[in-house]
């Protein structure tokens, strides 16, 4: 008997071993905006699905509470993305269902659509849940950066697997 729970412990402790999630950190920048947020953006690796996540945390102040967003995006999200990011024009405004991207006043505001803040704190008076969507701004200059990080880790075919 206790061969036999010997081998199924060692048979599941591999298992959930196996199940972890591994990140690659792409790109991570910091916003230029009053309420400013640490963005990053990885390649997820799972055992079958490889695809890319947008990590969000804002940084807490006396005026904001911490706040922490988790979008899920394909590789052709990623592209589509930094194609509007380098293609936008001063002044222009580009709507689609997973971004919003303004480009006014030396600034680019980017509002990631379908966006729910997950740190499951209470707002306000009557303690609602905090459905903040996330919202943040980069200069033009940081355009380049970010482009070139993720569209060099989406174009690569060759994915590297656990």
């Amino acid at each position: 008997m206790k061969r036999f729970t010997t081998i199924a412990l060692l048979f599941f402790s591999n298992i959930i071993l196996c199940q972890n999630e591994v990140k690659e950190n792409l790109v991570t920048f910091n916003t230029k905006e009053k309420n400013q947020k640490i963005i990053t953006f990885y390649k997820n690796y799972e055992i079958e699905n490889k695809s890319y996540l947008l990590e969000a945390d804002n940084i807490t102040s006396k005026e904001f509470v911490k706040c922490k967003w988790i979008k899920l995006l394909s590789a052709k999200d990623i592209l589509y993305f930094s194609d509007l990011l380098k293609y936008i024009e001063p002044g222009s405004k580009v709507e689609n269902n997973l971004f919003t991207i303004k480009h006014k006043k030396n600034k680019i505001i980017i509002k990631v659509n379908n966006s729910k803040c997950t740190s499951e704190h209470k707002m306000y008076y009557f303690q609602e849940s905090c459905k903040r969507e996330l919202t943040f701004v980069i200069l033009p200059s940081e355009i380049q950066d970010i482009i070139s990080a993720l569209y060099l880790s989406a174009k690569n075919k060759n994915l590297v697997s656990k």
